[in-house]
């Protein structure tokens, strides 16, 4: 029974001939690696990748928001030997194209099967949220697997999501630790928990984690960890009636 069913079909932007959404004709595949080969390998006229306008300016410092505080930071910076540098998906090939990346960072042009996607749960009796959640193909770090960033994230907004539930408030994140076991493959589900620990008048703790439906731990006998930590947050004072 295969892990993964993809769709890949082109649907035509009117706008912007160059840009095209995918989506496909059935193709099996039981690893990412694999999809990736064949979404890569099927004809340009019928597969475009998203294309992704840079996130930093082609033109040092031309962006609208900038003001003069960015420029007195930057000018200390460059007095001190600082050299701009541009990452790799930023770079313009060498017709002036956008990047095609799946960089979690990176990637400004998507869909929700191609980001996060969640099913989520609380259970108020044990001030628990949990559910599945899914990164996509635009998730992407290392080669095939999911970046640290997206799964912080998730992290971020799963703590954050219990605490209200639990407090009726919603806190500001004053502390988020992450620690990172195992690589998570692309486009696979997987368990997040996020638990009320501690909860004060104006301070609240949560644990979370990231784990396997499937894999299991053989020296522990659990679910394969990918990710865990835990969180504190600030709680707005309660307002008196």
């Amino acid at each position: 029974y295969p892990k993964h069913l993809v769709f890949c079909f082109v649907i035509p932007n009117s706008k912007n001939p160059q840009r095209q959404r995918t989506s496909a004709s059935p193709v099996f595949s039981s690893d990412p690696k694999t999809v990736a080969t064949i979404t890569n390998s099927l004809p340009v006229e019928e597969f475009t990748s998203y294309i992704n306008p840079s996130i930093t300016s082609s033109t040092a410092r031309k962006f609208s928001w900038w003001n003069v505080h960015c420029d007195n930071y930057l000018d200390n910076i460059e007095k001190a030997g600082g050299e701009r540098f541009i990452a790799f998906p930023d770079k313009k090939g060498k017709e002036g194209e956008e990047s095609e990346t799946h960089n979690w960072l990176h990637v400004t042009s998507s869909s929700p099967e191609r980001r996060g996607q969640y099913e989520m749960r609380y259970i108020k009796n044990n001030q628990l949220l949990a559910g599945i959640v899914r990164f996509g193909i635009d998730c992407e770090g290392p080669p095939g697997c999911v970046h640290g960033g997206a799964m912080a994230t998730v992290a971020d907004a799963v703590t954050a999501t219990v605490v209200f539930k639990a407090s009726d408030r919603w806190g500001l994140t004053t502390r988020l630790d992450c620690n990172y076991r195992e690589m998570l493959p692309l486009e696979t589900p997987v368990n997040v928990e996020a638990k009320v620990v501690q909860l004060k008048k104006r301070k609240a703790t949560v644990e979370w984690k990231i784990s396997s439906l499937t894999e299991v731990d053989k020296k522990k006998n659990e679910p394969v960890k990918y990710s865990f930590g835990s969180a504190d947050f600030l709680l707005p004072r309660e307002i008196k009636s």
